[in-house]
């Protein structure tokens, strides 16, 4: 017994098979890339979007709020405690011209350390936060 297919049975067999396999191939393809958790072959998070980004983004940013927080805390007690010294030893000393330049000597040379230091915690800040140089995300 001979089986004669015709052309269009031929094709439309053709055309089914392979639109079958395309779409099985497809839906592996999708379940492998939606799964969360990153491939055995993948760096640390696999695909961008299974990264928690977001995440890492906000606690740096946090992170760098609270050390600027603890640093301007740092910077008012230290003026604090430099304004208490100078008044006491105004009331103790007078208050000549000799003591007050030796004050104002003082009070800026604080200014100028704080303002180092404010630039020294931008600058570390810009290199350690990024792996790849730039300040900002």
């Amino acid at each position: 017994m001979v089986f004669k297919f015709s052309t269009l049975k031929k094709t439309l067999c053709t055309l089914a098979i392979g639109s079958a396999l395309l779409l099985g191939a497809t839906s592996v393809a999708q379940a492998q890339r939606h799964r969360h958790g990153p491939p055995p072959w993948a760096p640390a998070y696999g695909y961008r979007n299974n990264r928690p980004y977001g995440q890492l983004v906000s606690e740096r940013v946090h992170r760098r709020n609270q050390l600027r927080r603890q640093l301007r805390e740092n910077e008012r007690l230290d003026r604090r405690d430099l304004n208490n010294r100078l008044r006491y030893e105004r009331r103790v000393n007078g208050n000549n011209p000799d003591f007050r330049d030796e004050r104002r000597q003082e009070r800026e040379s604080l200014r100028v350390q704080q303002r180092e230091d404010r630039g020294a915690f931008r600058d570390n800040w810009k290199v350690q936060g990024r792996g790849n140089g730039r300040g900002r995300h």
